[in-house]
């Protein structure tokens, strides 16, 4: 089974107010801000429900509610290292890695331009294929056979999945890359989605408030 490899672009003051909530749900027992947030990105997420990952965010919601509101197992089996969990705050650390922090980062902190999510998947389909198989780099990075992502800052919080968040710097490279690629030359969805991805990499590179999150699932 292959990695879906994602790329958004998060505004990092939303991700200070998701990390300070999980941090209080997840140390100090606390769901109150947690919980205000997921109704908050829910109240979103019925704005915008032409994303295309609505069932995804609607699950992610129901599972974030349910752990908040006290609905948490006795047991779990830790799906990268095969591991049992039993202790009850290793059970809502890693449980809230896979709802509570996923739904939060993915569909509350993911910023939006021009009417378009900025959610761009670059491990298949054409744009993917498009500027991989014209940068060498860019290829590279992706499949983490260059320094990128090997010194990249990973995610916090954590989302069960290996994710990292570029600085302004990191995606100045990123975007010097995307430049190197010709722009498609028709018109059309190919050409749409490398302009928008071109221009999140140069909000990133410029932006105080703003980071790119790429993911791999």
């Amino acid at each position: 089974m292959g990695v879906d490899i994602e790329i958004r672009l998060l505004d990092t003051r939303l991700l200070a107010e998701v990390q300070s909530a999980v941090g209080a749900f997840v140390k100090d027992a606390d769901p109150s801000a947690a919980r205000s947030l997921v109704i908050r990105a829910s109240d979103t997420l019925r704005r915008d429900d032409e994303s295309g990952q609505t069932a995804i965010a609607h699950y992610l919601a129901a599972a974030s509610l349910r752990l908040l509101n006290g609905d948490i197992p006795t047991v779990v089996a830790d799906e990268h290292t095969g591991k049992t969990l039993t202790a009850r705050t290793n059970i809502v650390e890693y449980q809230a890695e896979r709802s509570i922090n996923r739904y939060l980062v993915l569909f509350l902190c993911a910023q939006h331009f021009g009417g378009t999510p900025t959610v761009f998947a670059l491990s298949r389909g054409d744009l993917a294929e498009y500027v991989r198989s014209r940068s060498k780099w860019l290829d590279e990075m992706l499949s983490m056979s260059n320094e990128l992502l090997w010194e990249a800052e990973p995610m916090q919080p954590p989302l069960g999945s290996d994710a990292w968040l570029l600085t302004a710097e990191e995606s100045g490279h990123v975007l010097q890359a995307i430049r190197n690629v010709e722009p498609p030359s028709e018109s059309g969805n190919l050409l749409a989605q490398y302009t928008e991805l071109r221009h999140m990499f140069e909000i990133a590179a410029h932006s105080l408030n703003q980071r790119v999150l790429i993911t791999m699932f």
